[in-house]
């Protein structure tokens, strides 16, 4: 093997297309030695991104969904800028404040807060909890009672005949 034919090759500036292509050889080029190729310009990592512009600006927001549909920290998120809209709304006290935010988070971690009907959502802001009542002095729950439903035991066909029998 003639190794200046190697040496021609890769002291060629020029690539298999015909782009100029800078190239240091370090080390000797002997059958069992190594050769290493270092490029002078080294790739920036602009050259990898796609140059399409700027993000979309029609993409959705993440609190353009359902109320239902929002995770749990979007939907305290919105509760806590809630909870400065009522403060602003209705003139509250730090401590009221503080109890309408305890009040309304614990609602929201026990989970009274995951129908529709309940929370009016609109433009992606919380603008009435309809179980949450204020007085003028504090804020209070409407806790739903759910209603239970009897339903009567199945005769089993022992009861139907000592029913019959008893007649």
């Amino acid at each position: 093997m003639d190794t200046s034919d190697l040496k021609e090759i890769l002291s060629t500036n020029k690539d298999a297309g015909g782009n100029d292509v800078s190239l240091k050889v370090s080390g000797e080029l002997r059958d069992d030695s190594s050769v290493s190729l270092e490029l002078w310009d080294e790739p920036v990592i602009d050259d990898f991104l796609p140059t399409t512009g700027s993000p979309k600006k029609d993409d959705p927001s993440v609190y353009d969904r359902e109320w239902v549909k929002l995770e749990r920290g979007i939907k305290l998120n919105r509760l806590q800028l809630f909870v400065n809209s009522e403060t602003d709304r209705n003139n509250l006290t730090p401590e009221q404040r503080d109890n309408l935010k305890n009040i309304v988070f614990k609602l929201c971690n026990d989970n009274l807060l995951n129908k529709v009907n309940i929370v009016v959502y609109e433009n992606e802001l919380v603008s009435s909890i309809k179980i949450l009542d204020f007085d003028g002095i504090e804020y209070t729950t409407k806790r739903q009672v759910k209603k239970v439903r009897t339903t009567p035991k199945s005769k089993s066909n022992i009861d139907r005949l000592f029913k019959k029998n008893k007649r």
